[in-house]
């Protein structure tokens, strides 16, 4: 039987152990008249525990504002998290206030 954990309180958002850094993410899709329809922003994540799932991150980064794609990146030999996650954001204002209130 698989053990639950809960997501950390103090959660933090980081880029190479310091902050969260928010970057203008390449269009992800095209529509057929040409006009992107998904430019959004992306937030790196960091400092996970590895039993953080993809729906406690969800949960967390969707008060925020819409999440276009959630990428968790694993550990192939284990398959346990690393502990960092890669956010899309729908507007660039979600991802900054996601970026501010997990910096604390």
């Amino acid at each position: 039987m698989q053990q639950q954990h809960s997501v950390p309180q103090e959660l933090t958002a980081q880029t190479n152990g310091s902050q969260a850094a928010a970057t203008q993410a390449r269009p992800t899709s095209v529509a057929p008249s040409g006009p992107v329809t998904t430019a959004g922003t992306a937030l790196y994540i960091g400092n996970l525990q590895w039993w953080t799932t993809d729906a406690d991150l969800e949960t967390l980064c969707s008060k925020y504002g819409q999440i276009l794609t959630l990428k968790t990146f694993e550990d192939k030999t284990t398959g346990k998290s690393k502990g960092y996650v890669l956010v899309h954001f729908a507007a660039g204002e979600a991802a900054a206030a996601c970026q501010a209130e997990l910096n604390g």
